[in-house]
């Protein structure tokens, strides 16, 4: 028990008290994010080093829990030209960072105002959502569980192209 109560007077242990306040400290210092239909949008994505990846842009990033699954989607635009090379290590350093959850996908749209989530779960990508698979030039997948890392590149779109599958 970490307090004793002696003659009407609570006391602590100090370090045990220490403790408790870094723990309720730490707790009341986290943002939450917002949530919608059961996905969690982060509000700021955290843009990655401009020097590292110049031809692609992140717009936005969700969240989406069902029970024990998490799942991230990150949807990204191409700047100015589309730079394989470039979305490979875009690919390798996302599939390195990702620590939460068992899905991440990662999504390349022709143009910023094109890029969309999809409007089922995000393990279905976007099957059903036509006009959106139009302007999807890349989609990239990692299953953190076991290990399945394949970055999928279209020549023309997801809707119109044949994948061209590149292991991550």
């Amino acid at each position: 028990m970490a307090a004793k109560i002696y003659k009407n007077k609570i006391t602590m242990n100090p370090i045990k008290f220490s403790l408790l306040a870094i723990l309720f400290f730490s707790l009341g210092c986290q943002s939450k994010p917002s949530k919608k239909n059961g996905s969690q949008s982060v509000n700021q994505p955290v843009e990655l080093p401009i020097q590292t990846f110049q031809h692609f842009r992140l717009l936005e990033s969700k969240v989406e829990k069902k029970g024990e699954n998490v799942n991230t989607m990150e949807l990204y635009y191409i700047l100015d030209k589309y730079d394989l090379e470039e979305l490979r290590r875009l690919c390798l350093y996302k599939k390195e960072s990702f620590r939460d959850g068992f899905f991440l996908f990662v999504v390349i749209f022709d143009k910023k105002e094109n890029a969309m989530f999809p409007s089922t779960p995000f393990t279905a990508e976007f099957g059903t959502d036509d006009e959106i698979m139009k302007h999807i030039k890349a989609l990239y997948t990692y299953n953190s569980t076991n290990g399945y890392s394949m970055l999928a590149i279209y020549d023309k779109n997801m809707l119109q192209s044949v994948v061209k599958e590149i292991k991550i």
